[in-house]
């Protein structure tokens, strides 16, 4: 596995963190690079968001079927018509957990901002030990942006929110259950999955943002061995580049697991 990764990032004009886990009881693949480098997050972020949402949803202060209307603040610019497929005044609340996640809708990620509260986000973060993951400001506030305030998380970061929502599931949770089927649905299959064989399942978050890319997530296998992967990228030289290495190391990933899953 190590083999894998090295040679992919010999081809890469950029900063790359990887960690690659087997959630079983053989480590024998188990990869870690730079793994607690931190980098702007893209849509990342917006893992934590969904496990805030949640726990407001299993401390029974909100219900999924909730109605959340759009406000003025949700949007920027002309990021209502450009940018999100949304077209109606409001929308459920899992409806909009569903747009955050499996299509990265913006409006619906902050209409959920608004929805927990950047303080609370935040502050649920730190309560899960994550010390450099951090929401600063809404999507697609660019001005905000301008000034300094970015959205940061690590690889380790990202894996362990992913690991609480695993944990959660493993508890009977029905949050948990929740969360994890929505990562299941992600729509965005153009990053590490791009070759992923049919026969196998990815449970997964995508980010974007100039020079960043990055992709997080579960991979099970036909045998249903389980592997959680991220693979971060920051100071791309070319976008085109980092998603023609995402890709790469995904497919070597995938093929080198159909290969050994017996």
């Amino acid at each position: 596995m190590r083999e894998i990764f090295e040679n992919s990032i010999n081809s890469l004009d950029g900063e790359v963190s990887i960690i690659f886990r087997s959630l079983g009881e053989s480590t024998c693949y188990d990869f870690e690079l730079d793994a607690d480098k931190v980098m702007p997050a893209a849509s990342i972020i917006k893992l934590p968001i969904l496990w805030s949402v949640m726990q407001k949803v299993e401390r029974g202060e909100v219900a999924l079927s909730d109605l959340i209307s759009v406000q003025d603040g949700d949007m920027f610019g002309e990021f209502d018509a450009q940018h999100h497929p949304l077209t109606a005044s409001e929308y459920a609340v899992g409806d909009l957990c569903r747009l955050m996640i499996d299509l990265s809708d913006n409006l619906a990620s902050n209409m959920l901002i608004r929805l927990a509260g950047m303080e609370n986000i935040n502050s649920d973060i730190r309560e899960c030990g994550l010390k450099d993951t951090v929401l600063r400001r809404k999507f697609l506030d660019f001005k905000t942006q301008s000034r300094g305030f970015e959205n940061y998380t690590t690889p380790n970061e990202s894996v362990k929110m992913i690991m609480l929502m695993l944990d959660k599931e493993k508890n009977g949770s029905r949050i948990g259950a929740e969360m994890l089927k929505i990562l299941a649905g992600q729509c965005d299959k153009n990053y590490l999955s791009q070759y992923m064989p049919d026969t196998f399942k990815f449970a997964h978050k995508t980010g974007h943002i100039p020079g960043t890319m990055h992709n997080v997530g579960i991979i099970t296998t036909p045998k249903q061995k389980r592997y959680i992967i991220a693979v971060m990228t920051t100071k791309l030289k070319s976008d085109v580049e980092g998603l023609r290495f995402l890709n790469t190391v995904g497919e070597a990933v995938f093929n080198f697991l159909a290969e050994r899953d017996s």
